[in-house]
C-alpha cells in the first residue's frame, strides 16, 4: 500500500503523521491512487482489507485471525448460518473483464487463460510436480479446448469460486472452515447454505457497465437482493424486480433466515428441511425450485483442491 500513499503525498513522517495525512486527504486522490493501485496487481483480488493483531499492531482491526483462534481453542460454540453463492469469484472475473476493456489489464481469452491468469493466481510448483497452473489448466479446460471467447473468463470464474488460490472467498474454503468450527467447538448447531440462482440479477446492481459478455450467474452478493429487495450499486436502490420463481426463493430464504434468528433453527413448516452441518453433504442448495441438501465438495471438485492444496484445505 505504499504506493498508494506516496501517491496521495503522505509517505513523510511517522505513523501517527501518516495516518494524519491520509484522513485528511482528497477523496478523489485517494480513489485514483486505489484504483492505479489494482490495475498495476491485477493478481491482487483483495489489496484492501482488515488486517488482524494484538492493540500494539499498527491498523489491526481484528484481535487475531481465524486459524489463530482455532489453534487456541477460542472459536465461540453459537448458532450460526454459514455459506456463499456458487459462482463467487465471476463477479471479479467481470471487474477484470472491464480493466481489459478500457486497456488496464490482460484479456481474458484461450490464449492468457493458462499462460498469465492461471500463473498469477496459481504460483508456483505443485506437490507432485508440475506447476500449479498446469494441474488446474487440465482439471478445467474443457475436452476440445474452448469454443467461444467466453468460455476462458467464466471457467476462470467457476474455478476460482471453487477455490480461489491467494483470494480467501470460495466455496471449499468455506467448507473447511465449516468443518473446523464444528470440529473445533463440538458445534451441532451451524447450518450451511450455497446460494444458486443463476438467474440472480446482477448487471446494473453488483456491477455497471459495460457489462461483461459472459455469463455470472450466482455471483459474490448476488443473493442480497433476495433480502433486500431493488439494492443496487447506486444510492438509488432501484435494482430490478426478482422474477417470479427468484422471488419464490427469497420468501423461502426470508421464512428460514427468521425461523433462526427466532430459535437458533431454520425450521419453517412445509419447508425442505434443513439439517445441521455434518459435512459437504448436508449443505442446504438455495436454488429457485431445488432447495435441498447437495454435495458441495463434490459440485466444486474439492477433493481436486485438496490434493493440490492439502496445506491449507486440510
Amino acid at each position: 500500500m505504499d504506493s498508494v500513499i506516496a501517491k496521495v503525498g503522505c509517505d513523510k513522517g511517522d505513523n501517527a503523521a501518516i495516518l494524519a495525512c491520509m484522513q485528511s486527504a482528497d477523496l478523489k486522490a485517494l480513489l485514483t491512487a486505489q484504483g492505479d493501485f489494482v490495475a498495476a496487481n491485477p493478481d491482487n483480488l483483495a489489496p484492501f482489507a482488515p488486517t488482524a493483531g494484538d492493540a500494539n499492531s499498527p491498523n489491526a482491526i481484528y484481535p487475531r485471525t481465524f486459524q489463530k483462534s482455532a489453534d487456541e481453542n477460542k472459536l465461540a460454540s453459537v448458532p450460526m448460518l454459514y455459506g456463499g453463492t456458487r459462482n463467487e469469484i465471476r463477479l471479479y472475473i467481470a471487474y477484470f473483464w472491464q480493466a481489459a476493456q478500457a486497456m488496464r489489464g490482460p484479456a481474458i481469452d484461450k490464449d492468457t487463460f493458462a499462460s498469465t491468469w492461471l500463473p498469477a493466481f496459481f504460483p508456483g510448483m505443485a506437490p507432485e510436480g508440475g506447476t500449479y497452473a498446469e494441474k488446474i489448466a487440465a482439471e478445467y479446460t474443457p475436452m476440445g479446448g474452448f469454443k467461444k471467447p467466453t468460455d476462458p473468463p467464466e471457467v476462470l470464474g467457476t474455478l476460482m469460486s471453487d477455490f480461489g488460490g491467494k483470494f480467501p472467498i470460495n466455496n471449499c474454503l468455506y467448507q473447511h472452515v465449516a468443518d473446523t468450527i464444528t470440529g473445533k467447538t463440538g458445534s451441532k448447531a451451524l447450518h450451511y447454505w450455497e446460494f444458486a440462482d443463476e438467474e440472480a440479477p446482477v448487471l446494473g446492481v453488483g456491477i455497471a457497465k459495460p457489462y461483461p459478455d459472459f455469463t455470472l450467474g450466482s455471483v459474490h452478493s448476488a443473493e442480497l437482493n433476495y433480502v433486500f429487495p431493488n439494492l443496487d450499486n447506486t444510492t438509488k436502490i432501484a435494482g430490478p424486480e426478482l422474477g417470479r420463481k427468484s422471488q419464490e426463493l427469497a420468501d423461502q430464504m426470508l421464512a428460514y433466515w427468521a425461523a433462526f434468528v427466532k430459535s437458533g433453527e431454520p425450521v419453517v413448516k412445509d419447508l425442505p428441511a434443513w439439517p445441521k452441518y455434518t459435512g459437504p453433504t448436508s449443505a442446504m442448495r438455495l436454488e429457485p425450485g431445488n432447495v435441498a441438501t447437495y454435495d458441495a465438495a463434490a459440485h466444486h471438485r474439492c477433493a481436486f483442491w485438496k490434493g493440490l492444496y492439502s496445506e491449507i484445505l486440510n
